[in-house]
């Protein structure tokens, strides 16, 4: 790896949360960031975290953040300047992913036991629990204003819309390859493996069609559709 790559990606942390979280099988170690010469402190925080870690996301208040364990059919929630414990959220089935609102308020998790769950990070409660047809545990996110959820299945062939005021779902895509904007208004998705369409979600109208030429895995949208 060249000086001039990790540099740049280092820049992406410092930006992101000032901490660098590392995983370490069933550990995690918590770094700083040494600004302006980009290379990580001393570590911080270093503890066990009682279940062997897949993914870690952080919630955008940089104050807390989620271990997921997969297999052990739980996310925990720990202090991120104590390393302490705060809750254990649980599933009946493998965990596949998590991911925070806008706000860092709600936390939703996905499960193979075909469920994603929203739990309340102030009170630690399961508010909601969404039941869908397949096996979740695919990619998660929170529109901007948080009123909308997108969920994949495990395979990522199927993608959900969930409508959080409503309490519904309001659109299934069967695309392996799709985003949308942080307003879901704008949703791209790849058709026979390289021709890129992007729809307007309200108005039910194509956008754009365009021959990649090329087979495409991923497809990721900016967050304003631009």
């Amino acid at each position: 790896m060249s000086k001039k790559f990790t540099f740049y990606v280092v820049v992406l942390v410092v930006l992101a949360n000032l901490i660098f979280a590392q995983t370490t099988g069933r550990g995690i170690i918590l770094e700083t960031i040494t600004a302006p010469e980009a290379t990580l402190g001393q570590p911080e925080i270093k503890f066990q975290t009682g279940h062997n870690v897949n993914a870690v996301r952080w919630n955008p208040s940089g104050k807390n953040f989620v271990t997921i364990g997969g297999a052990d059919c739980t996310v925990k929630l720990w202090d991120s300047e104590t390393g302490r414990l705060l809750e254990t959220f649980f599933h009946s089935s493998y965990v596949g992913e998590a991911a925070f609102n806008s706000d860092g308020t709600i936390l939703a998790t996905s499960s193979h036991d075909c469920t994603v769950k929203i739990w309340d990070i102030k009170t630690k409660e399961n508010i909601k629990v969404i039941n869908f047809p397949y096996l979740m545990g695919g990619t998660l996110k929170f529109s901007q204003d948080g009123n909308f959820l997108l969920a994949y299945s495990a395979l990522d062939t199927s993608s959900f819309i969930y409508d959080i005021k409503k309490d519904i779902i309001s659109g299934t895509y069967d695309n392996k390859c799709s985003d949308f904007t942080n307003d879901f208004k704008i949703y791209a998705y790849v058709s026979n493996g390289s021709i890129i369409k992007i729809l307007d979600i309200e108005k039910k109208l194509e956008l754009l069609s365009l021959d990649n030429m090329h087979h495409v895995d991923k497809l990721r949208l900016s967050p304003d559709g631009r």
